[in-house]
C-alpha cells in the first residue's frame, strides 16, 4: 500500500490550498485509499463545512473555484 508522510501544508483557504496543489502536483479533493493525499484530509474539520464552528461561510469545495481562477491549476474528475 503506498502511504503519503504526514500532511506538510494546512489547508484553510484558497492561498493554502494553491500551495497544497504545487507541492503535490495533481491532488484529489476527497479522501482516497491513499492516506494523507487529499485537500479533504489536508484540511481540518472546522473549515470542511459550509458554515462552520469558526463561521466560515466556504469550504474547499468553493476554493477548487478560486484556485482554477488563478489561471495556473485545472479542475477534472477523473474516472477509473
Amino acid at each position: 500500500m503506498v502511504t503519503m508522510p504526514a500532511p506538510l501544508i494546512v489547508v484553510t483557504d484558497a492561498v493554502s490550498m494553491a500551495e497544497a496543489i504545487r507541492l503535490y502536483g495533481i491532488i484529489p479533493l476527497f479522501a482516497t485509499k491513499i492516506p494523507n493525499y487529499s485537500i479533504e484530509e489536508l484540511t481540518p474539520e472546522g473549515y470542511l463545512a459550509f458554515d462552520g464552528p469558526q463561521g466560515i461561510v466556504s469550504s474547499p469545495w468553493d476554493w477548487k473555484v478560486t484556485c482554477v481562477q488563478m489561471g495556473e491549476f485545472a479542475y477534472g474528475k477523473f474516472l477509473l
